[in-house]
């Protein structure tokens, strides 16, 4: 551009303004929203570099207090029920209450508590044997996969270094490590729900058909680790998908209608296998009925059990 056209330009900003009139100014570009600006690199070597080496050492830790604290841990209640069914469903006697095989000697189907936990501890009590030792040794790796997972999903909402650092807290937290050694189901659950977020957040940045159906498989899985899971479908996936404003409405149904399917898919053996065992429809489990009947008595309202669970109530 010549200097005259320069000069042009400058004595008609001035003269705006000697007017009272706001001079025109050229639009910048607005800059891109940071929440797509930084994609994922799917092949990160050092950040899995890292990632591994944290998971490594959230399973030592983990290894170590059930080797020092746990290893002599005397089993009763839901820790009984599922170290006990595991080996009662690997010995080929199916999905039975264990408290009233080892009293009686009897079959009674049991649907207390989704199948995922129960059917690991088959799985390792075929292997490895059924120790309780064992079982909870094996409940250790679940809760070294929730600190990859926990990284990976880090990775997700915010770039490689907010990962690592969920996964450090993650391999360090109480609340998560000490599941792995009291034989509940809540360490199989953590690991399904930090798999849902992960997948979540992978979905928000890159919608696809295929993702939806990868997150409601996810969650139909978390449901089958624990049934009250089953509101993250309400109150994560419909909001998730609907409110991603990227095509038309009709595409978004879509996302959302496989989503839902996968759900229904993964959910569907163990549902049918209820309906056909039972007189009166059972769903995912029948442990509402037993947790109200125990906790709900005096003893759980005005005694030093107040707000806890107890036989005498039943």
């Amino acid at each position: 551009m010549s200097s005259h056209s320069h000069e042009t330009a400058a004595d008609t900003d001035t003269a705006a303004e000697e007017q009272g009139a706001t001079p025109a100014r050229t639009k910048e570009p607005m800059p891109a929203p940071a929440a797509t600006a930084a994609p994922i690199r799917p092949r990160d070597r050092s950040f899995y570099t890292w990632l591994l080496v944290i998971t490594l050492l959230g399973l030592a830790w983990r290894v170590a207090y059930v080797l020092i604290w746990r290893r002599d841990m005397v089993v009763w209640g839901d820790p009984y029920f599922y170290h006990r069914g595991g080996v009662l469903l690997a010995e080929g006697r199916g999905w039975i209450n264990p408290f009233i095989w080892d009293l009686r000697g009897t079959v009674y189907e049991a649907a207390d508590h989704p199948p995922v936990y129960l059917l690991y501890l088959a799985g390792v009590t075929k292997v490895f044997g059924q120790s309780v030792l064992t079982h909870l040794l094996a409940s250790t790796v679940i809760g070294a996969g929730s600190v990859y997972l926990a990284g990976l999903a880090g990775r997700q909402v915010a770039g490689k270094r907010i990962g690592l650092i969920a996964a450090v807290i993650a391999a360090v937290y109480p609340n998560m490590w000490n599941w792995d050694g009291l034989l509940l189901s809540e360490t199989t659950a953590i690991f399904a729900v930090l798999l849902v977020i992960w997948l979540a957040y992978r979905f928000w940045r890159t919608p696809t058909l295929w993702g939806g159906a990868w997150l409601g498989a996810a969650i139909g899985f978390a449901v089958l680790t624990r049934a009250e899971v089953l509101l993250l479908s309400v109150f994560v996936v419909v909001p998730l998908v609907l409110a991603r404003r990227i095509g038309s409405w009709k595409r978004r149904l879509g996302w959302l209608t496989m989503s839902g399917a996968a759900c229904v898919a993964v959910l569907t053996p163990w549902v049918a296998h209820n309906l056909s065992r039972y007189d009166q429809p059972v769903l995912l489990s029948n442990g509402f009925e037993i947790t109200l009947a125990t906790s709900t008595c005096d003893e759980t309202f005005y005694t030093e059990r107040i707000g806890w669970w107890s036989l005498e109530c039943s």
